[in-house]
């Protein structure tokens, strides 16, 4: 059937949505199991549709999701791959969107949401060299500018739809029949324009009156006269009326009908033959002309108008389907499993690069699991947390999985570095610093003539892109000379080191627990070797980044030897009692083993290379006469000082530190009675990390800390100061009261409070709306703090490493404020406490009031802290929180909020998926008029990655390491919800409240710990980081994209015993160690190495470097910076980079400029469908525009542009 011009044209678009993972695990929905929970079966939808479609050549089908379909064509045999491939060929069979599944827009990181959709895109490539023409995000709740500019026009594809957005806009849009748009997804981003589609029924299901499906029970045709029921009349006339409601809201005379929902055609054989009589007797009927179609036809019909389209500039955020159910609550659900998700991607994006390096494994491990996982936990219900807790303990097991075989592949790449292996990748004379390979180097005047090649930010040589191309951007000012990198034990080895090195993953820094280094700092007690630590940079600039190594704090000092055999200053810093609590919760719940909890952590700050690591070695000192001396050196050595010292995250230079009189104390004392307090706890099945290697924990002060007033001054102040920040607290009241840069200040406090979770039963609109998994409605916001009138808990902790201040807000919600020094000599100042702190048993829940700081402070549950770090222009505040309290049955969504005194009025700004800025104004939205139900719900938004406000001189930005909420509900203030746990469910389809415990379970009978009391259960406590970045207005964009990758990307860490020959030492390694030399210098391990000496300019960022496996590899490279975001110093400008600076390590013969995901040649993708853009919509119009104005004229060679090279590699 063909299209007829004068008639309603009806598209009938048969589909199935299959989600991967919500009320079941994706296995269960595969398979068809657990049906008692939701009857679904995906295979049977497969096999049945592809029956059904070979039965009438007419009838056509399109699927979306990747996840389902590359497992069922893995199980068929060569018969049935033929004929489904002859029916994609003939059209029968489309793929929309064709990514792994229908990834969240709110939640999910621009880099997972690109990796997800190119593994769909590849399969399909390769299994049919078929090309997605059309997004297709009918579910996610909101959608994301990032999707329509970076996601949809650079994927290629012709148009975008979905189905829900806030039941206002939709509203306003129907009337001026605006549901179809032109989307401009960016502001910066050349060519980011899509035509877009939201379905009337704000859903993606059938008219109603035709779900035709199993479960659907609505009428058949019936279409045997001689019966009684006969209904054709009736099922035509009533399909008619609906098409003429979706009419008379639609431009044109095409519109699309949606017939599927969720997992629909389990018996296709149902839903094609009543679609077939329905639509034979419609045609019969004459009114309308119905057909079988595909979203790529509907949009092709649409082109065909030639005419103007309302203009979208902003997003679809946030999302209500009535006025009480704003769903901005799934921003923050699962806090834990959100950092999960972040951080196994991060470490995906590493471990590639080591994986290109020495090559691909044909028969071992690889990087795929972690890929496959990642790309599940993409999906709409699950890194929003509004899954089944048994799915999303499917979910955790995964990424464990996943994360496990990823560790081996970038520990063994590592280990064979060091060892001096060369893979045939690597170039036989890599020191030359030549880089070239056959064809790897492009003529610089053709590739400007043509555009040939890697032409990934190729816009233009000026500014900062010279600087760039000369200086290689290094991070923070480190020049990688090529005498000091490369092979560092003098260049490739044509025969590797003869020695065994074996490293290891840590998945529990963030509460000091990893078995190898505390095996190995307690074997050095014996004489055993040290430990060595191996620390990888994927970033393509150089970094300083603090680490943290868990030790069993059995030896006074340490010292801390570099790649060159220079001292490295460090600290040792005994664990809080807070994470003493923690280590036992974990242990019991067998999450961590007891073997592997450290009791102190020996801190350095490390300078790394771009696209490299440097190892570094860890050695106890010999104590001779009451002095911790460092054997051979004359710096770099650690002290286990003042347990008041607390965490530290930064370094110290110096020399050999004297033990202090109170470390006696502190290494004899015991925890003092453990409090209930809030870790880094990774929610997660079966006991699976939800924080891998990334974040500390804050450390609390050891016995005896003293109340020292003295340090307050007259005014009754004291301050934290790192040379660049300062923060002033107030003494009396606990509270921090300003910040100070050398070029701007501010007052600023940081406060936490709690939403109560409405129930839905205390008012009569939207009766039953309560606050869940997806929906945020509170009914009352409340402070927390430790009791009326009583000041906060507050200890500071000064030394020339790290000063930080800890707040103790009440017995489950604290904050550690930290500041890191630079140039120090490792050496503790002793801390003082001001005012008291909540102390509670972390398994009982005895909850008491304490007086100035004793042995077990900070063992609560809540804190936040804040600190400073030496030569860092940004805030670390580290929150924890939980187990949140639920005596009383009350939900409690629990927010910090950071109070300036900006002027900022009503406008803030927020990430779009880690990527541009986006501005919004409270009680407001751009395209209509706002009617404010939720003044709380209805000003959140996500937060991929940062927010910020600003005035007429300054901007405070705040930066996150998972995805949150957020909002500015006063001028001056910003507010991020950190953890949630409410009472009842949100009716929203997943049936159980939001009510995490440690282990996974659920229900009354849970008991995570065996143990008796409040924390029996094992109540979620969730920790996290924050960065508080205070500019002038004019570099506060430069401070916040660099500083934001830096928080997105920390280091892999590898851990091992310092490498030794087999039989030992000997004479020539001992007389080195006297001199103060790197214990295995003498056996020629490689100490330093990176793939990029240079480094890329400080605007570009490594997106992508991976070997796809089919002698390939793929490199995407990402302008970090929109328009005009940096005028000063040029980073906001076009720039033209060099791809050698990223392959000069690599040979290869050609370099094609692909797509974003890599499924298509670039030049091929910019031939898709564009539609004009006419008036963009404002509030109060009435009439539809009917510009037929000329397109806009695209602008070339943008920031933030994120392009694919891939080339064959030669082997």
């Amino acid at each position: 059937m063909r299209r007829d011009e004068t008639k309603l044209n009806v598209h009938i678009v048969c589909h199935t949505h299959d989600d991967a993972g919500w009320l079941k695990t994706v296995d269960q929905y595969f398979y068809g199991a657990n049906n008692s929970i939701q009857v679904a079966g995906v295979q049977y939808i497969l096999d049945t549709v592809v029956q059904s479609l070979e039965a009438n050549p007419d009838r056509k089908f399109v699927y979306a999701d990747m996840a389902f379909f590359m497992r069922w064509w893995a199980e068929q045999d060569e018969d049935t791959r033929g004929l489904v491939s002859r029916l994609v060929e003939n059209g029968q069979l489309d793929f929309v969107n064709g990514g792994y599944v229908q990834h969240d827009e709110a939640g999910s990181h621009y880099v997972a949401m690109i990796d997800q959709t190119t593994r769909g895109h590849m399969f399909l490539r390769k299994a049919f060299g078929k090309v997605p023409r059309v997004g297709w995000q009918i579910d996610p709740f909101g959608h994301s500018s990032t999707q329509a500019g970076l996601l949809g026009a650079h994927v290629g594809f012709d148009a975008l739809f979905f189905g829900r957005a806030d039941y206002q806009d939709m509203d306003y849009r129907k009337g001026l029949k605006a549901l179809e748009m032109v989307w401009r997804g960016s502001g910066t981003l050349e060519d980011a324009e899509i035509f877009t589609g939201n379905f009337a029924s704000g859903n993606y299901g059938p008219p109603p009156g035709f779900w035709w499906d199993w479960w659907g029970g609505d009428a058949p045709v019936m279409d045997d006269a001689r019966l009684a029921e006969y209904n054709v009349q009736e099922r035509v006339d009533s399909f008619v009326a609906r098409c003429k409601e979706i009419a008379n809201v639609t431009r044109g005379n095409d519109i699309i009908v949606t017939m599927g929902s969720d997992f629909w055609y389990s018996n296709a054989h149902v839903v094609y033959k009543n679609l077939d009589k329905l639509i034979h007797y419609l045609n019969e009927d004459g009114r309308i002309n119905t057909f079988y179609s595909t979203p790529a036809k509907y949009v092709e019909a649409k082109h065909g108008y030639n005419e103007s389209w309302p203009l979208k500039t902003d997003d679809f955020f946030p999302y209500a389907d009535s006025p009480h159910a704003y769903w901005t609550g799934y921003f923050s659900s699962r806090p834990t499993s959100k950092r999960f998700i972040r951080l196994a991607t991060s470490y995906l994006q590493a471990a590639r690069q080591l994986e290109a390096f020495v090559g691909v494994n044909k028969t071992g491990w690889t990087t795929d699991a972690l890929e496959e996982a990642i790309s599940l936990t993409q999906h709409h219900d699950a890194i929003t947390g509004t899954e089944k807790q048994h799915v999303a303990n499917d979910y955790h097991r995964r990424l464990h999985k996943g994360l496990k075989e990823a560790q081996q592949v970038a520990l063994a790449a590592l280990s064979r570095i060091l060892r001096g292996e060369n893979h045939p990748p690597l170039l036989g004379d890599a020191a030359s610093g030549d880089g070239q390979g056959a064809g790897s180097r492009f003529d610089e005047d053709r590739r400007r003539q043509e555009g040939e090649g890697a032409v990934v930010l190729e816009r233009g040589l000026d500014g900062a892109g010279e600087q760039g191309r000369d200086e290689g951007g290094g991070g923070e000012g480190i020049a990688w000379s090529t005498a000091r990198r490369r092979l560092q034990a003098g260049g490739p080895h044509p025969n590797p080191i003869d020695v065994h090195i074996d490293l290891h993953a840590c998945d529990w820094l963030n509460i000091s627990a990893c078995p190898a280094t505390v095996h190995l700092s307690n074997a050095t007690g014996g004489g055993g070797p040290g430990v060595m630590v191996v620390a990888y940079n994927p970033l393509a600039w150089g970094r300083v980044a603090a680490l943290r190594v868990p030790l069993a704090n059995q030896h006074h000092s340490w010292t801390v030897v570099g790649p060159e055999g220079e001292a490295i200053a460090s600290q040792l810093v005994p664990v809080a009692p807070s994470t003493w609590c923690l280590q036992r919760l974990m242990a019991r719940v067998n999450a961590t083993c007891p073997a592997g909890l450290g009791q102190a952590e020996l801190v350095f700050l490390a300078e790394l290379p771009p696209t490299g690591y440097n190892a570094y070695y860890l050695r106890p000192d010999v104590v001779s006469g009451g002095t911790a001396v460092a054997a051979g050196s004359s710096g770099g050595s650690s002290a286990g000082g003042d347990a008041a010292a607390g965490r530290v995250r930064g370094s110290g230079g110096g020399g050999p530190v004297r033990r202090s009189e109170r470390q006696e104390s502190w290494d004899s004392a015991e925890p003092g009675p453990a409090q209930q307090i809030t870790q880094p706890v990774a929610a997660s099945a079966g006991g699976w990390p939800a924080s891998l290697h990334g974040e500390a924990v804050p450390a609390s002060a050891g016995p005896g800390a003293a109340a020292g007033r003295d340090e307050c001054d007259e005014k009754g102040r004291t301050t934290l100061d790192n040379g660049i920040i300062t923060l002033e607290f107030e003494c009396e009241r606990g509270i921090l009261v300003s910040m100070k840069t050398g070029d701007a200040e501010m007052e600023l406090v940081t406060r936490f409070a709690w939403y109560n979770s409405s129930d839905g039963l205390d008012v009569s609109e939207n009766r039953g709306q309560a606050s869940g998994a997806y929906i945020f409605r509170p009914n009352g916001v409340y402070d927390i703090h430790p009791g009326k009138g009583k000041p906060l808990a507050l200890e500071i902790v000064r030394g020339d490493v790290v000063s930080e201040a800890r707040q103790a807000f009440n017995s489950w919600a604290t904050l550690i404020t930290s500041v890191r020094k630079e140039g120090g000599r490792g050496v503790q100042v002793p801390g003082y406490a001001v005012g008291q702190h909540i102390d509670s048993d972390c398994l009982t829940g005895e909850a008491r009031v304490a007086g100035p700081m004793n042995n077990s402070s900070m063992c609560g549950g809540g804190k936040d802290a804040s600190g400073l770090y030496a030569g860092q222009p940004y805030v670390e505040f580290e929150w924890t929180v939980g187990p949140i309290p639920y005596e009383d049955h009350l939900g409690r969504e629990v927010v910090v909020q950071y109070v300036t005194d900006l002027d900022s009025g009503d406008a803030f700004w927020t990430d779009a998926n880690g990527r541009e800025m986006i501005k919004r104004v409270r009680d407001q939205r751009p395209a209509w008029e706002l009617n404010v139900t939720e003044p709380a719900a209805g000003n959140y938004y996500p937060l991929t990655a940062a927010m910020y406000i600003q005035d007429n001189k300054r901007q405070v930005a705040l930066l996150t390491e998972r995805a949150q909420g957020g909002a500015s509900l006063r001028s001056g203030e910003l507010e991020v919800m950190v953890h949630r746990r409410t009472a009842v469910d949100d009716w929203r389809g997943v049936a159980e409240p939001l009510n995490e415990t440690v282990c996974g379970c659920t229900g009354p009978d849970c008991n995570c710990t065996g143990t008796a009391g409040r924390l029996a259960a094992g109540w979620l406590v969730a920790r996290g980081v924050h960065w508080l970045v205070l500019s002038p207005l004019d570099t506060a964009a430069r401070e916040r994209r660099y500083l934001q990758q830096l928080l997105n990307d920390p280091p892999l860490l590898g851990f091992a015993p310092i490498p030794i020959k087999p039989e030992g030492l000997g004479p020539a390694a001992a007389a080195a160690s006297s001199r103060g030399a790197p214990l295995g210098a003498d056996i020629g391990i490689r100490r330093s190495f990176t793939m990029n000496e240079r480094g890329l300019p400080k605007n570009v960022h490594l997106l992508t470097f991976r070997d796809t496996g089919d002698k390939s590899f793929l490199v995407r490279l990402a302008h970090l910076f929109e328009d005009d975001e940096d005028p000063d110093y040029g980073l906001s400008k076009p720039i033209h980079v060099d791809l050698n600076l990223v392959m000069q390590l690599f040979q290869y013969q050609e370099v094609s400029e692909m797509s974003l995901t890599a499924n298509q040649l670039k030049a091929d993708a910019d031939k898709r469908l564009r539609f004009r853009a006419g008036e963009e919509l404002r509030p109060g119009l009435n009439t539809t525009s009917s510009s037929r104005g000329q397109p806009r004229p695209l602008k070339k060679h943008h920031p933030l542009e994120v392009v694919d090279c891939r080339g064959p590699e030669q082997r």
